[in-house]
């Protein structure tokens, strides 16, 4: 009688035999000569691969899984009548062939025989991990009963020849490990044959494997999760081909071609060659071309592009479409398949394409910092990650955007990615030298390209004035006592901004009149003054606001119009002033082209990111830059505390002071001795200290120095004393700032106590505490009290459409979420109501026909209690709501 197969999937139904088969083509696939794998790995992958592949899935034989199988579940199994069951894949650790095993261990790591084949058991074991796995490998699971059971039904013998029998040519691997068997039924904890790499309680184990070794493991471990969850996913039903998890390498024929139409003599295709296959760091100012660079410098080959804001992410994305075609470039954030749909591409197709790009199948993957970042801290999983960028060129851009603790991690990333033998390109307008001292210290044959170096010194597009103003006194709605000081933009300023509007641009013949963009620190700021401006402007002046705490609809609406209004060269004829008041998210995310610069004071490299947005239609390199006589940026800082909004939660206090003191103290802030002045440190500079001690001493003195600064009493806003900045002072200012930090500031604290903890091996226990650390907050949806009946309509007409499947939930997110959801801290969050609960308790009807995924996505979305939304305004705080709810919008800052 022949025997049933065994069986690995239950839709589609997949034999064991069938998904091993799958697995191991898609491996065969990585060891093409195209897949461009660093030698050592793919040496590694040959010897050891296959192996892992054949055994990952062989627990899967016990009797209590094969009945979940089956579609008439069997009450007796030819594999022995066995009702318990532990994790599949710690099972499948004890079908190892020992033999197999201890002949692998010797080659892997001749040094150390027992410490390799408890890697082999590891990968083996934990490549399926959740929290069963995470009890069995304490000792505290079920696997001695399983054990008992089978041995008192002598099941192991025919489980073994069901085994065999199956797996056909491969049952030389196959063979049960008595030793490791009977130590388990012993009482011997899981974690002594096989030291799980996640959790923080077993770093004693895994500090005890060398280096070398650890290295293998990670490669092997990521390689198996890479293979096994691409096979898997095409067996579901994903449109993509088995023998191709990764697509063929890029051509860099179409960026040079662009290139070449624009200028005879791009100096990305002059520079990129010399900097292939090496580690590198690009600084350049915004609108020099970086982007096409990065292209040039990854091709021939595959990328990873990462940017830390989703509209800076779709920019690229369409760029490197129309480069290298849409079937070749893969978009990866959160709501990826919703912008991809609204983009024109057909449901069915926008959710295959999504699910795609999670698989790092394409030739060039465009994504968010947080899709890779926050694997540094080595969450369960992490593995799939590092393997992947192995089989491209990691890219890194705008890497001043992030805060200190996840520039650290992005620093750990790229220590760990060059360890494993991966390449990586960091781009940016401003570079900390900290952060460049640890780059070096990962890789001291590290190429700096300073682009700033060869820009001229006597030509500038930016006149910066700094402004005081003084908060009227019985001002912003006559505030409580009690009530913390905010230091928002005085009349004086508001009356300033007013008339630059009205005025003519310079050097912009056909408009009338100005663009002015106004940037804040935090919401509440933006919000207040886009209302004063709207209050005093009336119709003859377009005020519009943007910042993050809009609905996702609003939000892309307000930057799709200003992105058509600003553009550079844009067919957009300007009726009247333009005023934009907006936050952060204008840094690095819209490539808009302003008259006039209004913002908040800022640390140095923030500010200079803000600048770029100011005649952008002038390249940093063009030698015809405008030389402007009048400022058109315009630092504004109150002369009473705290200065700037979101001083000392935001920003740095000993920045924001030492920017300030650089400009006022005539750019004179430290002079450290060197021989040059550009953007790339010393190799003192490099092994020193980050400044000298004088320069370290905490100053307090903010009074002294603002005293200096040219008060605003009159619409006029003209200061004494500007300055001219070129692009190369820009480059310096940035620098000299952050190398006059004192080392024991807070802000270095939090880059460096998070590099430690990373570089000490710390790690995250699964990914959303590591995307917490990432973003230093976890970002949760509300729905606004005032948009609740409005959110009810909404689902009524979901539930109408019938959509059911993978299009339900992109549906949902383009119909509802979009539109009602907003999205905010979740620490700030003060009264936590579920949507979810309240539906129960209100709306039974309509819960309980809601798919069970969108009512999981509903438990963790709340009620923004006390809160209303204005599609103008975006979420505001109600005068009635009580004291303890909600939250500040002064700790917001996009």
């Amino acid at each position: 009688m022949q025997q049933s197969p065994i069986l690995a999937k239950k839709d589609p139904q997949l034999s064991l035999l069938e998904h091993t088969q799958h697995v191991l083509t898609a491996g065969k696939a990585l060891l093409e000569p195209d897949a461009e794998l660093p030698p050592e790995v793919r040496k590694i992958l040959d010897e050891f691969l296959e192996p892992l592949i054949i055994w990952h899935d062989l627990g899967k034989v016990q009797p209590a899984f094969q009945r979940k199988m089956q579609e008439k579940p069997l009450f007796f199994s030819p594999c022995g009548d066995v009702r318990a069951e532990v994790p599949h894949s710690v099972f499948s650790l004890l079908w190892m062939n020992p033999a197999e095993v201890s002949d692998l261990a010797q080659k892997l790591y001749p040094g150390d025989i027992e410490k390799a084949r408890q890697v082999l058991y590891a990968i083996v074991a934990y490549h399926h991990w959740r929290g069963s796995i995470q009890e069995e490998a304490a000792g505290l699971g079920h696997i001695e009963h399983f054990l008992e059971e089978i041995e008192s039904v002598s099941a192991q013998a025919a489980m073994e020849s069901c085994l065999k029998a199956e797996m056909g040519a491969f049952a030389r691997y196959i063979g049960w490990n008595e030793e490791v068997a009977r130590g388990l039924m012993g009482g011997v904890a899981l974690y002594r044959y096989a030291p799980p790499p996640y959790l923080n309680e077993w770093l004693p184990q895994r500090l005890g494997i060398a280096d070398p070794l650890v290295k293998k493991w990670v490669i092997l471990a990521g390689a198996l999760l890479r293979c096994d969850h691409y096979a898997s996913a095409v067996e579901g039903g994903l449109s993509a081909s088995l023998s191709e998890p990764l697509q063929p390498p890029l051509s860099d024929e179409r960026v040079r071609d662009f290139l070449t139409s624009k200028s005879s003599h791009a100096w990305q295709i002059a520079e990129a060659p010399s900097y292939r296959g090496k580690n590198t760091i690009l600084i350049a100012p915004t609108g020099m071309g970086k982007t096409e660079f990065a292209f040039l410098w990854a091709t021939p080959g595959r990328l990873f592009f990462s940017l830390p804001l989703r509209a800076a992410v779709h920019q690229t994305y369409e760029r490197a479409k129309a480069l290298f075609g849409d079937d070749k470039v893969a978009l990866l954030h959160g709501d990826a398949a919703l912008y991809l749909h609204e983009k024109g591409l057909e449901e069915t197709s926008a959710i295959e394409s999504h699910a795609l790009a999670r698989h790092l199948a394409h030739a060039a993957v465009i994504c968010t910092g947080d899709q890779l970042f926050p694997y540094a801290m080595r969450p369960p999983g992490y593995e799939r990650i590092y393997f992947s960028l192995l089989t491209g060129n990691l890219i890194i851009d705008e890497v001043q955007a992030y805060d200190p603790r996840a520039a650290a991690l992005i620093v750990k990333l790229i220590e760990d990615i060059h360890t494993l033998g991966g390449r990586f390109l960091l781009m940016t307008a401003t570079l900390p030298l900290f952060i460049c001292r640890e780059l070096r210290s990962i890789d001291s044959g590290l190429s700096i390209i300073d682009k700033y170096a060869s820009l001229p010194k006597d030509r500038f597009r930016h006149r910066v004035a700094l402004i005081r103003y003084a908060i009227s006194a019985g001002k912003r709605k006559k505030e409580k006592s009690s009530e913390k000081k905010k230091a928002f933009l005085s009349d004086d300023v508001i009356q300033c901004i007013l008339k630059k509007a009205k005025e003519p641009p310079a050097h912009v013949e056909k408009r009338k009149y100005s663009r002015i963009l106004v940037v804040l620190n935090t919401v509440a700021h933006a919000q207040d003054v886009y209302e004063r401006l709207k209050a005093l402007s009336g119709e003859d002046v377009e005020v519009a606001l943007l910042h993050s705490l809009f609905t996702q609809e609003d939000r892309r609406e307000k930057e799709e119009h200003l992105r058509k209004r600003w553009a550079l060269h844009a067919d957009y004829t300007q009726e009247r002033p333009e005023i934009w008041v907006a936050t952060q998210v204008v840094e690095a995310a819209l490539d808009i082209d302003a008259d006039v610069l209004f913002t908040e004071l800022a640390p140095a490299d923030a500010l200079v990111q803000r600048m770029g947005r100011v005649l952008r239609r002038f390249r940093a390199d063009d030698p015809h830059l405008p030389n402007p006589d009048a400022p058109n940026v315009f630092i504004c800082v109150s002369e009473n505390e705290p200065f700037v909004s979101g001083a000392g939660k935001i920003y740095d206090e000993e920045l924001l002071l030492l920017t300030v003191r650089w400009l006022v103290e005539g750019k004179k802030l430290v002079k450290p001795n060197r021989k040059n002045d550009s953007q790339v440190p010393s190799d003192e500079e490099s092994k020193g200290k980050p400044a000298a001690k004088k320069a370290r001493q905490k100053d307090s003195g903010w009074k002294a120095l603002i005293e200096q600064i040219h008060l605003a009493k009159d619409e006029d806003c003209r200061p004494a004393t500007t300055w001219e900045l070129s692009e190369p002072d820009k480059c310096r200012w940035v620098r000299r700032v952050y190398y006059a930090l004192p080392a024991d500031s807070a802000y270095l604290q939090r880059f460096y106590e998070t590099l430690n903890a990373a570089r000490a091996g710390i790690v995250a226990e699964h990914r959303e505490e590591a995307q917490r650390v990432f973003r230093q907050m976890v970002q949760v949806e509300i729905v606004p009290e005032s948009l609740w009946e409005d959110f009810i309509r909404r689902v009524e007409g979901f539930l109408k459409t019938g959509a059911t499947g993978k299009g339900a939930f992109l549906r949902w997110q383009q119909e509802v979420a979009a539109r009602c959801f907003v999205s905010i801290p979740f620490y700030l969050l003060k009264q936590r109501t579920s949507v979810a609960k309240e539906l129960y308790a209100r709306k039974f009807d309509l819960y309980m026909r809601l798919p069970k995924a969108i009512v999981e996505v509903l438990r963790r979305t709340y009620i923004g209690y006390g809160f209303s939304y204005d599609e103008e305004v975006g979420l505001k705080r109600t005068h009635d709501t009580p004291q303890g709810l909600g939250f500040d919008f002064d700790e917001v800052i996009l």
